[in-house]
């Protein structure tokens, strides 16, 4: 299995042993993406608006329950949009991991 051909704009780092490799945020990226359009597309999904409607009127009267409903979807995106990122890091980090140890690998067979 080969790993190491994900990156669209990696940027070059050292391993704490002081080897080159190419770091990669690739998933991080599509993450970020892919939870900023589910979270909106949930957010205009009328359920979840009914409920932060609802949520809204019930803690405040008036102006302010049509601003606290806008701010739970806005909190609601935001936090899609996280869990996105934070799910896309996960296959960043084990390529790096694999491209740290290929590089540090590399190194120990030509200082041999």
């Amino acid at each position: 299995m080969e790993v190491n051909r994900v990156s669209f704009s990696g940027k070059l780092v050292q391993t704490k042993k002081g080897n080159t490799y190419e770091k990669t945020n690739t998933g991080k990226r599509i993450g970020t993406a892919a939870g900023l359009v589910g979270g909106t597309v949930l957010a205009s999904s009328g359920f979840i608006q009914l409920g932060a409607a609802l949520t809204g009127a019930k803690f405040f009267k008036g102006n302010k329950a049509v601003a606290a409903t806008y701010a739970l979807l806005a909190a609601g995106v935001a936090a899609v949009t996280l869990a996105g990122r934070a799910i896309g890091a996960i296959p960043d980090a084990i390529i790096n991991n694999a491209r740290k140890a290929k590089a540090d690998k590399a190194s120990e067979t030509t200082n041999d």
